[in-house]
C-alpha cells in the first residue's frame, strides 16, 4: 500500500472508523490497540507518500493524497479530544460545564518569551488573544457519545491509577495516555506550521496537564510541535533522514535519500559477478570512501544542523513561541528531581533542540538551577554512582557543547573538555561514556568549526586530539580521527603533523595487537584512516615490523586482529605503492607468520614461520593463507565453537586483496606465486576440505591462482566432475568454478572435465551454463576444442536421453560449422524421435544464423541425412539450398480469395463445419462455443456430436460456472450456457439409445456430468424417468463391453465404467432389481480378473444369487489385503459395491455380519440379531459394514442408534468372571463406542450426510479473513491463484476417493470469499485429504455456542443435520450422560481410552457451553490420577482439556492449563506433543483467553527447536509445528517477542531447500508463507526475505513443487512494492526506487517466461494462463508487447500454440485498457518479421494468429483459439481466416494514412507466392 490510497490507506480508514465510531474503542485496552494500529498505518502511508510529492496547497499539503490528509486531521482531532478527556479527569472537571478548549494561563513571562531568540530580531508583536480564537476548540468532546463513554472508562481507570501500587506505565490509564502521546507525535511529524499553528495554544495547554502522568511522552509531543513550527520535521524536509522522531523509532521505516553504502553496479546479473566481481568492487570502494557525517554516532539527533532545506523564518512563527515557555520551565524543573533516566534524556534532548534554534539559554535558566543540576549529574557520573548514565552521556555533552557556544557563556569549551577528561578518568566503559562524550567536541571543533573561532581553537583541537590518541585502539575513535585528518587536509603542514602524530600513536598498538578490530565497521574505519593519512608518513618497513612483533598468538581473537592488520597493510599496497617501492622495503625484512597457541587450537604455518622467515612477499602471503585457512579448517573439522566470526571473513578479504595485487603489474609477485605453486599442495588440501562448509573461500582461492597464471587443472577438473552437490554451498562453488574456467578452456584436461560435468550434461538450460557458453562463444579456438571433446566423448561415454537433449541444446548455441557437423552426423540420426527432432531444429537454427556454409560440407551433410528426409524435411530442404541441389517444391496456385464479413451467422457456420471435422481439437471447439448464448450452443450441439467434444465442453463449462460463482460462495451462481448446453446435448445423446460400441466413449462425459450434478443439482435436474434409465444404461453397456474383452481389459475404460455406475446411483433414486442384478453379474466376472484370480466368486443366475454374490464379494474385499492391477481400480470396485449395498432391496442383506449368515440362511430374526450384537466378532463385522455403507434416511439412523445404545447399556459381567468373558465385554463396549461415534459424525458428511462414498467430513478452518483479497491487487491475485489452485487440487487430490478423483466440489460452512480453496483448510492437513482429523472444526465454528444463552443455543445445528431432521443434540446429551457415568467409576483402560476418544470427537457437535465445561472438569479429574505411562490416554486427555479450555470463557485456575501444556511439550512422546500442539491451535484462536499469552513463550521455544531439527521428526509433526507457528503469528497478537516472525523464518526456510522435503510438506510451508504475506503478519524485513525466497524456490523448483513455488512468487509480487503499479502508486518519473521495482518485476516475469520455455508439458498450461496478466500488471506496455511478439517469432520457440494463447490474452487485456492504437502500431511494425517465418506454413499460421489476436472484432478474436489448440489446421481454412482477418484489420484498424498502404505492401512483397496471390 501507499499514501496515495492503496491498501494500507484503506486499512487506515477502517481502523479510524473503528477507533472513533465503534464499540471496540469504548474499552481502554481495545482503544490502545486501535490507536497504535492507526498510528503505525498512518506512519506507513505518510512515509510512503514522500516520493509522490506534495499537493501544492490546502491543509496538510505535505501529504500527497487528500484522503490521507483527512486521515491526518482526524487523528489530530482524536488525539486532542482524548487529551481533553484526560485533562478533565485529572483536574476533576465536568465535561458538560467545561466545553471549550483549554487555554494556557497568561503570564508576563510568556509575553517576554519572544525576546529569548538570539540574533537581534524584534519579536515584540502581540501574541494571540482569546478573542482571536474560535469558540469551539479542537478537543471539544461533550457532544459526542463515544467520547463520553471513553471519558467514563478513563475516569474509572484514573481512580485505580491513583490508588494502585503498579509502576507507572503498567496501568491502563497511563498506557492509554502514552499511546495518545505517541500517536500525536507521529501526526505532528507530517504537519506544517500552517496545519497546527492555530492549535498551538490548545495543544500546549493540554500537554501541560498530561505531563504529570507521562512527562516523557508529553515532552516528545512538545518537541514535535516545535519541529513542525520551525520546519524541522519530515513534512518540511521531505525526507525522514533528519527527523529525530523517525530515526528513534524501534523499526526502520522506508526512507529515501543519500545512502552510505556504495550502490551495486547495474550490470551485475550473473552468479559469477555476485560472488566474485562485486565483492572486490565494494571492498575497494569502502577503502577509498571517507565516512559521512551521518555515520558518526549521535549526529542523527541534531536535526536542525543536518536539515537539507531551510528552516521556517522566526518572524513567521514568532506569535507561537510564547506558549512553549511554561512547558520548557516545567521540564527543566522536573529534570532536577526526577530519577527517570528516560525523562532526563528527553529533557536534555529538548534543550539541545532549543539551543540549535538559537534560543537564549540565559533567559530560560535565570537562576542557573538547571545548569547546576546538569553539572551535579556529571559529578555523579564521574563517581560511578548512577545507573543507566550511558543513555544520558551523548545528549548531556551535546548540551554542554552547544551551551559553550551560546552568548550567555555560562560554560566554555575548555570546561567541557575538563568534564570529558574527568569522565575518561572515572573508570567507566570507554565505548559507552568517554567516546560518546568526545563525539560532540570533535563535531564542534573539526566538522563544524564555524561554531567556534578565535586564537584558542588550535589549542583546543590539539587537546582533543591528544584525548583521542589516548583511546586510539578503539574503532569509534579511529573514525573520529578520520574527521580530524579531513579537517587538516587543506593545510599540508597541519595535515602532515597530525598524520605523523596519529601514525606514531597507532603503531605501538598495532605491534601489540591492541587495536580493537573485532567488527567489520572497525576494520573499515582503520582502512579509511590510513586512506586519510599523509602518504609521506606511512612507512612500510615499520608496518611490517609491527606485524612481526608477536611470534605467538595466544587466542583466535589475536589471530583475527593480526589478519585484520595484515589486510590493512595489503590495502595500502593496493592503493598507494608500486612493486619496486615495497619490494625494496620488504626485502630488508625477515618476514614471518606467527603461530597460534590457544586452548582450542595449536597451529603454525609450514611456510614463513618464525623459525624459517622469508624475504619475499609471495612466500609470506602463502604462509598467512596457511595460517588462516588451517585455523578455520581445524575449528570446523573438530566442531569447535568459533568465538570470532570475523575469521572466515578476514580470510576471504585476504584472498580478495591478493587478487587485487595480482591485477596490478606486479610481475615479481606473480612469478614468485607460480614458483611456489608446486609447493602449495597442503594449502590446496586445506581449501579443498573447506569447500563443503565455506565454498566461497575455496572459490576465491581458485580465482587467486588463476590470476597468478598457475592453473591446477586436475584439482578443478575433479571439482567440476564430482556428482551433483547435495547442499547449496557446494552447488554455488561448482557453478562459480564452472564459470571461472570459461576463459581457460584451452586446456584439454579442463575441457574434458567441462564435457563430463553434470552441469553441462544434465542442466543445459541453467543460467550458469548459458553464461558459460556466452563466455566461450567469443573464442573460436575454445568453441572448436569443446566440440571436438564432445565428439571424442561420444565413443567412450554411455549417455542417457536427457543428456543427449542437453548436448543438442548446447550445440545449438555454439554457432559454428563444427557444431552443425556434429548435430547432423550424430544427433539427427538418433533412434529416439524426440532427440532426432530436437537436433533437426537445432541444426536448422545454426544454418540460419551462419547464413552460408561450404558447399562441400553442405553436400556431405546432405548425403548423411537424405535417407531420413521423411523425418527431417526442413533440414534436408535447407541443406539442398546451401549445397546447390535443384529443389522442386510444389507451389500451389491460389485464386484470389474473397474476404468474408465476420458476422454471428458466419461464426456459427464455421463452428458447425469444425464440429463435423473429426481432426478438429475438442478443446478448441469448446473454447469457440464459450461466448455463445444458450440457444446457439444447444442448436450447434444437437445431433451427433463426438463424446470427446462434449467432455471438453462439460469440463470447461464446470470451470466457468465455478469461476462465475467465485467457487467459494455457499450458493452457486446459475450455470454457464456452455455447461447447460453440453449437459442437454449429452442427455439427448443418452436418450437416443447409445450402442455398445459408443458406450465407452460416452461414459467419460457422463462421469463428468454426474460429478457436476452433485454441485449443481438445483440447475441440473434429472427427474425425467427416460433420462434416468438412459443414465443407468450407459455404464452397464460399458461394463458388458469390458466383460466381452476378458481376459484382457483396458483399465482406464473399466475404471470409468465402474465409477459411472457409482455416481449414477447417487443421482438416480429409483433403480430396478434387474439393473442391479446385471451390474452385480458383470462385477462377478470382472473382479476375479482384476484381482488376479485370488477371489472365487459364483456366477449370478438370479436375483437371490446377486445379493449373495455381492455379499461374498464384500466380505472378501473388506480386509483390504488384496491388491488389484492396477491398484487404483480397488477404490472403484469397493465404491460400487458399497453403493449397490445402499439399495433398499440389498441393504438389509449387506448389513448382516457374515458370522450370522451360515449355510443358505438369508434371513435373521431382528430380535436374535440384536442379541447377537453382544458378541464381539458379530459386532465388529456389523460396525465395519455400517461404516462403509452408511445410512439412507432418518428411520435407518434411529434404528441403528437404538441398536448401538443397547450394546453400550449392556450390563457388565459379574465379579469373579473369567478373564476371557471380561475381555469380550470390554471389546464389545469399545466397538460399540466406536460405532456410535462414527454414526453421529456421519451426519456431518457433505454434501451427502450418511453417505461415506460421495461425502466428506465437515471441515472448518481457523484462518482469519484475508481482507487483502478484497483490494484491487488482491482481486487480481485471486484470479491468478485460482488457476494454480485448480491445478494443485487436481494433482494433489486423493486418487483413493471419488471426491479427489473427479474433483466433486464440497464446501464447509466456513468458506468465504476471503478464503480461496487452498486457504479454506488447515495447514496440518495434507492437501487433498478428506479424512477426519483431530482439529476437524475450528474454534470459530464453535464460538457461536459461546455467544448465545442456554435457552436458544439449541437452535445451533449444522446444515446437513437440519436437512435430514436428525436430532443430534439429544444423541450427544445421552452419550454425555453415559460417559459421565463411566468416568465416575473404575473402568478398563481400553474402555477409558475409547470413552475419551468418543467425547473428543463428538465435542464438535456440542451445542451448549455447559457441555464444554463438563468436558473440561471430567478430563482434568481423570488426568490427575491417570498414570503418565499411558501415552494414548494422556494424549486424548491433553487435547480434550485444551480444546474445552479454549471454548470456556472463565477458567478457575488458568495456571493448571499452562502446566498441562508445558509438561506435554516436555514429554518424550511425540503423540503427547502432537496432542498439546493441536490443543494450542484451539487456544491460539481465542483472542480473549488469558491462556494465549501465558503459553505463548513455551510453545514458541518448542516450535523453534523442533523446526530447526526438522530432519529428526516425522513429516506430520513438522506440518503441525508449522501450522502452530503460523497460527501464533496471525492470531496471538499479544506475544511479546517482536522478532518471532524472523526466528520462525530462519527455522523453516532451510526445509524448503532440503532435497528430501516431500511435496506435501513443501506445499504446507509455502501455503503458510503465503498466508503470512496476505495477512501482513511478518515484519518488513521478513517480508523481503520471503519475497527473495519465493524467487529462489521458483527458479529451482522440481517436479511437484513448481506450482506452490509459483503461487508464493505471485503472492510476494502482488503484496510487495511491485503491486504499487496496479493501483498507479509508483510514478514513472525515473525515481531510483521505482526503477528498482521495475527491474525486480522484470526479473520475476522473466523467471516465469524461462519456465514457459523449458518447463515440462504438464506445468505449461497454468503458466501460460497467468503470464499475460502478469506482464500487463507489472511491465510497461511497450515492453509487454515487445516481449510477446519477440517470443512468438523467436527461432527458439518450441511451443507456438502456447505463444499464440499468450499473445491473444495479452492483446485482450491491453484492449481493455484502451491500448488499441498502440497494438495496431506494433502489429504493423512486426508484420514483416512474421511474414519472414519459415517454412511457409508457419508464416501463414503466425500472421493469421497475429491478425486474429489484434482484431477489435470479438468474433475474429474468438477464432484465435483454433490456432492455439489446432496446430495442424488445414491450409484452405487457414487462408480463409487470414484473408478475413487481414481485410477487417485494413478496413477498421488501419485508420491512419501511414498504416493502410504499408500494411498492404508488406503482404505484396512477401517471399511466398501463396500470400502474394491471396492479396493480389
Amino acid at each position: 500500500g501507499g499514501g496515495g490510497g492503496g491498501g494500507t490507506c484503506t486499512t487506515l480508514q477502517l481502523s479510524l472508523s473503528l477507533l472513533t465510531g465503534s464499540k471496540l474503542g469504548w474499552s481502554i485496552q481495545g482503544h490502545i490497540e486501535l490507536l497504535n494500529l492507526s498510528s503505525d498505518l498512518f506512519l506507513a502511508c505518510a512515509l510512503s507518500s514522500l516520493d509522490q510529492g506534495t499537493r501544492g496547497g490546502g491543509a496538510w499539503s505535505a501529504l500527497c493524497s487528500p484522503m490521507l490528509a483527512s486521515h491526518a486531521s482526524c487523528l489530530l482531532t482524536h488525539c486532542a479530544k482524548l487529551l481533553t478527556v484526560f485533562v478533565h479527569i485529572m483536574e476533576g472537571k465536568d465535561p458538560d460545564v467545561h466545553a471549550h478548549r483549554r487555554m494556557l494561563p497568561r503570564s508576563k513571562a510568556m509575553d517576554n518569551m519572544t525576546q529569548k531568540i538570539k540574533g537581534g530580531i524584534s519579536l515584540g508583536g502581540d501574541t494571540p488573544t482569546k478573542s482571536t480564537l474560535s469558540k469551539d476548540g479542537l478537543g471539544t468532546f461533550n457532544q459526542q457519545s463515544s467520547y463520553n463513554n471513553i471519558y467514563e472508562a478513563c475516569k474509572s481507570a484514573y481512580t485505580n491509577y491513583q490508588v494502585s501500587l503498579q509502576l507507572v506505565g503498567e496501568d491502563k490509564f497511563s498506557q492509554l495516555l502514552l499511546a495518545v502521546h505517541t500517536t500525536l507525535a507521529g501526526v505532528l511529524e507530517f504537519a506544517l506550521a500552517s496545519d497546527v499553528g492555530k492549535h498551538v495554544e490548545e495543544l500546549l495547554g493540554l500537554l501541560a496537564v498530561s505531563v504529570r502522568v507521562d512527562p516523557s511522552g508529553s515532552l516528545l509531543c512538545v518537541q514535535q510541535l516545535l519541529n513542525a513550527l520551525f520546519g524541522m520535521n519530515t513534512a518540511a524536509q521531505h525526507t525522514p533522514l533528519f527527523s529525530p522522531y523517525i530515526t528513534s523509532l524501534p523499526y526502520t521505516p522506508y526512507t529515501s535519500g543519500p545512502t552510505t553504502t556504495p550502490p551495486p553496479q547495474a550490470n551485475v546479473t550473473s552468479i559469477f559477478d555476485c560472488v566474485m566481481t562485486e565483492p572486490q568492487r565494494l571492498l575497494m570502494t569502502s577503502w577509498l570512501r571517507a565516512p559521512s557525517e551521518q555515520e558518526l554516532g549521535g549526529v542523527k539527533s541534531v536535526g536542525a544542523t543536518t536539515a537539507n532545506k531551510p528552516l521556517n523564518p522566526v518572524s513567521a512563527i514568532k506569535d507561537y513561541l510564547g506558549y512553549f515557555e511554561p512547558l520548557v520551565v516545567d521540564a527543566m524543573n522536573q529534570f532536577s528531581y526526577t530519577s527517570s533516566v528516560l525523562l532526563q534524556q528527553r529533557v536534555l534532548f529538548f534543550l539541545v533542540q532549543l539551543l540549535h534554534l538559537k534560543v537564549r539559554y540565559s533567559l530560560l535558566d535565570l537562576d542557573r538551577r538547571f545548569l547546576d543540576s546538569v553539572l551535579k549529574l556529571t559529578a555523579i557520573m564521574e563517581s560511578r554512582a548512577m545507573r543507566g548514565a550511558e543513555q544520558i552521556v551523548p545528549h548531556l555533552f551535546q548540551f554542554l557543547v552547544l551551551l559553550a557556544n551560546d552568548s550567555s557563556r555560562l560554560t566554555t569549551i575548555p570546561q567541557v573538555m575538563q568534564k570529558c577528561d574527568a569522565v575518561m578518568a572515572s573508570g567507566h566503559s570507554v565505548t559507552t561514556f568517554a567516546i560518546p562524550a568526545l563525539q560532540p567536541l570533535v563535531l564542534n571543533l573539526f566538522v563544524r568549526p564555524g561554531a567556534q573561532s578565535g586564537p584558542d581553537l588550535a589549542t583546543q583541537r590539539d587537546v582533543v586530539v591528544n584525548m583521542l590518541l589516548r583511546l586510539v585502539e578503539h574503532g569509534e575513535v579511529i573514525s573520529l580521527l578520520t574527521f580530524v585528518l579531513d579537517c587538516y587536509r587543506p593545510i599540508p603542514a597541519l595535515w602532515n603533523r597530525a598524520s605523523a602524530q596519529i601514525y606514531a600513536a597507532l603503531l605501538p598498538h598495532i605491534g601489540k595487537l591492541q587495536v580493537v578490530l573485532d567488527t567489520p565497521d572497525a576494520l573499515t574505519s582503520l582502512y579509511q584512516l590510513f586512506a586519510a593519512i599523509d602518504p609521506e608518513v606511512v612507512n612500510l618497513e615499520t608496518l611490517f615490523a609491527a606485524l612481526m612483533k608477536q611470534p605467538v598468538l595466544p587466542s583466535l581473537r589475536s589471530l583475527s586482529r593480526w589478519l585484520a592488520l595484515l589486510c590493512t597493510v595489503l590495502a595500502l599496497l593496493v592503493t598507494r605503492f608500486e612493486e619496486d617501492v615495497f619490494a625494496s622495503s620488504v626485502g630488508r625484512l625477515k618476514l614471518s607468520v606467527p603461530s597460534v597457541h590457544s586452548q582450542l587450537l595449536v597451529f603454525n604455518s609450514p611456510v614463513a614461520s618464525p623459525e624459517a622467515p622469508c624475504r619475499d612477499l609471495a612466500t609470506f602471503l602463502i604462509g598467512a593463507l596457511h595460517l588462516a585457512g588451517g585455523a578455520v579448517l581445524n575449528i570446523v573439522s573438530h566442531a569447535r565453537p568459533l568465538d570470532d566470526c570475523q575469521l572466515p571473513t578476514l580470510l576471504a578479504t585476504l584472498l580478495l586483496l591478493v587478487q587485487a595485487l595480482l591485477k596490478k603489474p606486479y610481475n615479481k609477485l606473480r612469478a614468485d606465486l607460480v614458483r611456489l605453486s608446486p609447493e602449495s599442495d597442503p594449502l590446496h588440501h586445506t581449501f579443498l576440505h573447506l569447500s563443503s562448509t565455506h565454498p566461497l573461500l575455496t572459490l576465491h582461492y581458485i580465482s587467486m591462482w588463476l590470476g597468478a597464471g598457475s592453473l591446477h587443472t586436475q584439482w578443478i577438473a575433479d571439482l567440476l566432475t564430482s556428482p551433483e552437490p547435495s547442499c547449496v554451498g557446494s552447488s554455488l562453488l561448482q557453478n562459480s568454478a564452472f564459470l571461472l574456467v570459461a576463459h581457460h578452456a584451452r586446456d584439454q584436461s579442463l575441457c574434458n572435465a567441462v564435457c563430463r560435468s553434470p552441469l553441462l550434461r544434465r542442466h543445459a538450460h541453467a543460467d550458469v551454463v548459458q553464461e558459460f557458453l556466452t563466455r566461450i562463444r567469443d573464442s573460436k579456438d575454445h568453441t572448436s576444442l569443446l566440440i571436438t571433446t564432445f565428439k571424442t566423448s561420444l565413443s567412450h561415454v554411455q549417455t542417457t536421453p536427457t543428456e543427449d537433449l542437453c548436448s543438442v541444446a548446447i550445440l545449438r548455441q555454439l554457432i559454428s560449422e563444427d557444431s552443425l557437423d556434429l548435430l547432423c552426423s550424430h544427433y539427427c540420426l538418433h533412434l529416439l524421435p524426440s532427440i532426432s527432432r530436437a537436433a533437426s531444429q537445432a541444426a536448422c537454427e545454426v544454418l540460419r544464423v551462419l547464413g552460408s556454409v561450404e558447399p562441400q560440407l553442405a553436400q556431405r551433410l546432405l548425403d548423411g541425412v537424405r535417407p531420413y528426409k521423411a523425418r527431417l524435411p526442413q533440414l534436408v530442404l535447407l541443406l539442398e539450398q546451401l549445397s546447390g541441389t535443384p529443389i522442386s517444391l510444389p507451389i500451389a496456385s491460389h485464386e484470389k480469395m474473397p474476404y468474408v464479413t465476420p458476422t454471428q451467422d458466419w461464426y456459427l457456420a464455421m463452428i458447425r463445419g469444425y464440429l463435423a471435422d473429426p481432426a478438429c481439437s475438442g478443446l478448441a471447439l469448446a473454447r469457440l462455443l464459450e461466448p455463445l448464448p444458450l440457444k446457439d450452443t444447444q442448436a450447434l450441439l444437437q445431433g451427433e456430436v463426438h463424446p470427446a467434444i462434449l467432455d471438453h465442453c462439460l469440463a470447461l463449462g464446470i470451470d466457468l460456472t465455478l469461476g462465475r460463482s467465485g467457487a467459494r460462495k455457499v450458493v452457486p451462481a446459475p450455470l454457464h450456457p456452455l455447461l447447460e448446453g453440453a449437459a442437454s446435448a449429452l442427455l439427448g445423446t443418452l436418450v437416443r439409445d447409445v450402442s455398445e460400441e459408443r458406450a465407452g466413449s460416452v461414459c467419460r462425459p457422463l462421469v463428468r456430468f454426474l460429478a457436476a450434478q452433485h454441485q449443481f443439482s438445483a440447475f441440473l435436474p434429472v427427474a425425467d424417468e427416460t433420462v434416468c434409465v438412459a443414465i443407468l444404461n450407459v455404464p452397464l453397456l460399458s461394463l458388458r463391453v469390458c466383460v466381452s474383452l476378458l481376459p484382457r481389459y483396458e483399465a482406464g475404460q473399466l475404471m470409468t465404467a465402474l465409477d459411472c455406475c457409482t455416481l449414477a446411483l447417487q443421482v438416480v433414486k429409483v433403480v430396478s432389481v434387474e439393473w442391479s442384478t446385471a451390474v452385480i453379474a458383470a462385477l462377478c466376472r470382472l473382479v476375479p480378473e482384476v484381482y488376479g484370480h485370488k477371489l472365487k466368486v459364483e456366477l449370478v443366475t438370479s436375483d437371490q444369487d446377486a445379493a449373495r454374490c455381492l455379499g461374498r464379494l464384500f466380505t472378501d474385499l473388506l480386509p483390504s489385503t488384496l491388491t488389484p492391477s492396477p491398484p487404483y481400480l480397488g477404490i472403484s470396485v469397493l465404491s460400487l459395491i458399497c453403493t449397490l449395498s445402499r439399495l433398499p432391496h440389498l441393504n438389509t442383506h449387506m448389513l448382516m455380519p457374515p458370522a450370522l449368515m451360515t449355510g443358505a440362511q438369508d434371513y435373521v430374526n431382528p430380535k436374535m440379531f440384536d442379541e447377537s450384537l453382544a458378541e464381539s466378532q458379530v459386532l465388529l463385522q456389523y460396525v465395519q459394514r455400517c461404516n462403509l455403507i452408511g445410512w439412507v434416511n432418518k428411520a435407518q439412523f434411529e434404528e441403528r442408534w437404538m441398536q448401538l445404545l443397547g450394546v453400550l447399556n449392556a450390563p457388565p459381567p459379574r465379579d469373579g468372571v473369567v478373564v476371557e468373558e471380561l475381555n469380550a465385554y470390554v471389546q464389545s463396549l469399545s466397538h460399540g463406542m466406536e460405532a456410535v461415534t462414527t454414526l453421529l459424525l456421519s451426519a456431518t458428511l457433505t454434501p451427502n450426510p450418511g453417505n461415506p462414498i460421495c461425502g466428506a467430513p465437515l471441515h472448518t478452518h481457523r484462518n482469519q479473513d484475508i481482507n487483502f483479497l478484497g483490494s484491487s491487487p488482491g482481486t487480481k491475485l485471486s484470479s491468478l491463484r485460482s488457476v494454480i489452485e485448480r491445478e494443485m487440487i487436481a494433482r494433489c487430490g486423493e486418487y483413493s476417493t471419488l471426491q479427489g478423483r473427479y474433483q466433486i466440489p464440497h464446501r464447509g460452512l466456513s468458506v468465504t470469499p476471503h478464503h480461496p480453496p487452498l486457504f479454506a483448510r488447515n495447514l496440518e492437513r495434507p492437501l487433498g485429504s478428506t479424512r477426519m482429523g483431530p482439529s476437524q472444526l475450528s474454534l470459530h465454528s464453535l464460538l457461536p455456542i459461546m455467544l448465545h444463552s442456554e435457552t436458544n443455543i439449541g437452535k445451533h445445528t449444522s446444515l446437513s443435520t437440519r436437512r435430514l431432521d436428525v436430532d443430534i443434540d439429544s444423541c450427544v446429551i445421552s452419550l454425555q450422560d453415559l460417559v459421565g457415568h463411566w468416568l465416575n467409576q473404575p473402568i478398563h483402560v481400553l474402555v477409558l481410552a475409547q470413552s475419551l476418544r468418543m467425547v473428543l470427537m463428538i465435542s464438535d457437535l456440542f451445542s451448549l457451553p455447559s457441555q464444554f465445561e463438563w468436558m473440561l472438569l471430567n478430563f482434568l479429574g481423570v488426568a490427575e490420577n491417570h498414570p503418565a505411562e499411558d501415552t494414548g490416554c494422556q494424549a486424548l486427555l491433553i487435547l480434550g482439556i485444551l480444546k474445552s479450555a479454549a471454548v470456556v470463557q472463565s477458567i478457575a485456575n488458568p495456571s493448571k492449563i499452562c502446566d498441562v501444556v508445558e509438561k506435554a511439550l516436555e514429554s518424550d512422546s511425540v503423540l503427547i506433543q502432537n496432542a498439546a500442539l493441536y490443543g494450542v491451535l484451539y487456544l491460539a484462536e481465542n483472542h480473549t483467553s488469558p491462556l494465549q499469552q501465558n503459553i505463548g513463550t513455551i510453545v514458541v521455544k518448542f516450535v523453534l527447536s523442533h523446526l530447526q531439527d526438522f530432519s529428526k521428526h516425522q513429516e506430520s509433526h513438522i506440518r503441525l509445528l508449522w501450522s502452530v507457528a503460523c497460527s501464533l503469528l496471525t492470531h496471538a497478537h499479544n506475544l511479546r517477542d517482536v522478532n518471532l516472525s524472523t526466528k520462525l523464518l530462519e527455522a523453516v526456510l532451510p526445509i524448503l531447500s532440503h532435497p528430501h522435503t516431500s511435496s506435501q510438506l513443501y506445499q504446507c510451508i509455502i501455503l503458510g508463507l503465503e498466508h503470512l504475506l496476505l495477512n501482513f503478519s511478518v515484519q518488513t524485513h521478513d517480508r523481503t526475505v520471503v519475497c527473495s525466497t519465493a524467487t529462489t524456490v521458483f527458479n529451482r523448483a522440481e517436479q511437484g513443487k513448481s506450482l506452490p513455488s509459483l503461487a508464493l512468487l505471485l503472492t510476494s509480487m502482488y503484496t510487495g512494492e511491485e503491486a504499487d503499479f496496479i493501483n498507479g502508486l509508483a510514478a514513472m518519473d525515473g525515481d531510483t526506487n521505482v526503477l528498482d521495482i521495475i527491474i525486480q518485476a522484470r526479473e520475476h516475469v522473466n523467471c516465469i517466461l524461462e519456465k514457459l520455455r523449458t518447463g515440462s508439458e504438464d506445468s505449461i498450461a497454468p503458466l501460460a494462463e497467468i503470464f499475460p496478466q502478469l506482464m500487463v500488471d507489472f511491465l510497461p506496455k511497450t515492453e509487454t508487447l515487445n516481449s510477446v511478439l519477440t517470443e512468438f517469432i523467436s527461432v527458439q520457440q518450441t511451443r507456438p500454440e502456447v505463444a499464440v494463447a499468450i499473445m491473444g490474452k495479452t492483446f485482450q487485456l491491453l484492449m481493455q485498457r484502451s491500448e488499441q492504437v498502440t497494438i495496431t502500431d506494433w502489429v504493423i511494425l512486426s508484420l514483416e518479421s512474421f511474414l519472414q517465418q519459415e517454412p511457409e506454413e508457419r508464416a501463414l499460421w503466425a500472421v493469421t494468429a497475429l491478425l486474429l489476436a489484434s482484431s477489435t472484432n470479438e468474433i475474429l478474436r474468438n477464432l484465435l483459439t483454433l490456432l492455439a489448440h489446432w496446430r495442424t489446421i488445414p491450409r484452405d481454412k487457414l487462408l480463409c481466416l487470414l484473408s478475413t482477418a487481414a481485410h477487417y484489420f485494413h478496413s477498421n484498424q488501419c485508420l491512419q494514412p501511414e498504416h493502410g498502404e504499408p500494411f498492404l505492401k508488406l503482404f505484396m512483397s512477401s517471399k511466398y507466392a501463396s500470400i502474394r496471390t491471396l492479396f493480389a
